[in-house]
């Protein structure tokens, strides 16, 4: 991931930009510096008394990167990327103080930013349901997004990592070739995707959120038009036609993505996630 500062001060009009000698002083500061000083933030620079905060609660590979996409498509709406990932920073005690500071440097009426749940309890040693009870407490609004065919959420997990790509633009997309992944390698992650989704929703229990499913609300144009506008009135923002630069990595048609796929096809079919495949 970018360095956290030029990683987060790209969005002109929506953020405020540090001159350039100020950026790169801030850049310089030894990482703990780095904290306290957005700590400090949180109490010299206040944000708006009505302005909307909200908490963007997923796993990678669950549609995250589009949604982020498309809220910023919103003239009214700042969302940050991972603000808490251990390749921005670790160690972090206080996450809700911590993003409070660095929200403080938007203007929009509303400001978020998205989370994992494994950021929180490895690269911060914390409790996720309690750090959600206080953003909750503080007038934050949690946003829940899953993926809940947990086959596709994994080949899409290895797609990625064994090609590096990531994400599809609509500009120069390139032809992928076929990609070897067998079936230990896919239970391997369903079962981590599973004890991920048991942590979240155990962080989530007694909160109101807003919940999002990929496959539901997410996975074309049509449904994310209506998820959005619908998200917008519980962020309390008007509605507004959104757009995303992104498209789907991952086909239809596993056969197309994986090499002898009917091979591991067999293998699902008589494990204890058969049921994906007739979900999909």
């Amino acid at each position: 991931m970018k360095d956290s500062l030029l990683h987060f001060y790209t969005k002109s009009g929506k953020v405020m930009f540090l001159n350039n000698i100020g950026l790169s002083v801030f850049r310089k500061m030894p990482k703990r510096m780095r904290i306290w000083g957005i700590y400090l933030a949180s109490y010299l620079r206040k944000p708006k008394p009505d302005a909307c905060k909200f908490v963007i609660f997923a796993q990678g590979r669950t549609g995250s990167t589009v949604l982020v996409d498309l809220i910023n498509s919103h003239p009214d709406v700042f969302c940050y990327g991972e603000i808490l990932a251990s390749s921005v920073v670790r160690n972090v005690s206080k996450p809700v103080r911590y993003a409070r500071g660095l929200t403080a440097f938007t203007k929009t009426d509303a400001v978020g930013f998205k989370v994992k749940v494994y950021q929180l309890q490895k690269a911060h040693q914390q409790d996720p349901g309690k750090v959600l009870q206080e953003f909750v407490n503080q007038g934050w609004k949690i946003i829940y997004l899953h993926r809940d065919n947990l086959l596709d959420h994994a080949i899409s997990d290895l797609r990625s990592e064994k090609t590096g790509t990531y994400h599809h633009t609509s500009k120069g997309q390139k032809q992928q070739n076929l990609v070897d992944i067998n079936y230990d390698e896919v239970e391997k992650v369903v079962k981590f995707r599973e004890e991920c989704r048991r942590a979240e929703l155990a962080a989530l229990q007694n909160l109101e959120f807003f919940n999002i499913s990929y496959e539901d609300h997410l996975s074309d144009a049509e449904k994310q038009t209506e998820t959005l506008n619908r998200l917008f009135s519980f962020l309390g923002l008007p509605e507004h036609q959104v757009s995303t630069r992104f498209n789907k990595v991952i086909k239809t048609d596993l056969s197309k993505v994986i090499s002898d796929y009917a091979q591991l096809e067999q293998r699902i079919k008589n494990s204890p996630y058969q049921h994906f495949l007739t979900a999909r």
